[in-house]
């Protein structure tokens, strides 16, 4: 049975597959330039509609790729083709044509380093729950818990997939369950931001709502 490949092989294939749709997109931009009269009068529309959206599925360098070939390809077509040959006009059109598309590319490079950051966050987030020398879980609104990490099913009792799923109440003392579901309900509410509480399992446990007031209203 094959195991998950690696993150590098494929971030290395989603690489190829950017590179492959902004020449794709590209060269039909200029195919559709040169072979449809009504594109003509504006021979940039559809190099800078493949920019935008190699940017979208690609991300910066397959953008620059299909900036560089477009605004090439679009260029020696209006040198040959151009009674004037190429000029001041096309040259203003080109210059802004660089600027437009230079400015999409800049945002999909913001977008990739935004989005690696995120996932380093997420990744670094991840370990610190996995690996904490305290019990931790996540609640859903109900009261269920929804993840919980190996010190967290130690203190249980069971093992982590066993205690997925269980609900403070299962998990709390009969006696205590009242008072502590009160208070699991204003957490959950947005009355109160954090409790904490004493089990008869020896430990002290703290719950706190990580959801905005806008989130839990709706």
């Amino acid at each position: 049975m094959k195991g998950p490949r690696p993150a590098k092989t494929i971030r290395e294939h989603s690489g190829v597959r950017g590179y492959a749709i902004a020449l794709l997109l590209t060269t039909a931009a200029l195919w559709v330039t040169v072979g449809l009269s009504l594109v003509q009068a504006r021979p940039y529309a559809a190099p800078l509609a493949a920019i935008i959206l190699s940017a979208w599925f690609g991300g910066f360098r397959p953008a620059l790729l299909s900036l560089t070939l477009g605004i090439a390809g679009v260029n020696a077509y209006l040198a040959l083709t151009a009674p004037a040959g190429w000029g001041l006009a096309q040259f203003t059109q080109a210059a802004v044509f660089t600027g437009i598309a230079a400015l999409i590319t800049a945002f999909a490079r913001a977008r990739e380093a935004s989005s690696r950051e995120a996932r380093r966050q997420g990744a670094r987030l991840e370990a610190m729950f996995g690996q904490a020398s305290l019990g931790m879980s996540l609640l859903s609104l109900d009261g269920r818990l929804t993840r919980v990490n190996q010190r967290m099913a130690d203190i249980i009792g069971r093992s982590i997939d066993e205690s997925v799923g269980l609900t403070c109440e299962q998990i709390t003392h009969p006696d205590d369950w009242p008072s502590h579901a009160r208070l699991i309900e204003k957490v959950a509410g947005g009355a109160l931001n954090e409790i904490a509480v004493d089990k008869r399992s020896h430990c002290a446990v703290s719950i706190f709502n990580a959801l905005r007031p806008e989130d839990v209203s709706r």
